[in-house]
């Protein structure tokens, strides 16, 4: 039974982004990590152990 009313749903959605100087060095130290992680699997990945072919 609408009776021709019309009806709208509204959604808002409110976000605030807090930066502040300690977490700009922990995001720095964390990229960091991360960039030395990467590294190091790649280098493991292409080069064999020293002992992996009995030499």
């Amino acid at each position: 039974m609408d009776r021709g009313k019309k009806y709208e749903l509204m959604y808002t959605e409110c976000s605030r982004l807090f930066c502040t100087e300690q977490k700009i060095k922990d995001d720095a130290v964390k990229i960091w990590r991360e960039t030395n992680d990467g590294m190091y699997w790649v280098y493991k990945g292409r080069r064999p152990e020293k002992d992996e072919f009995g030499v």
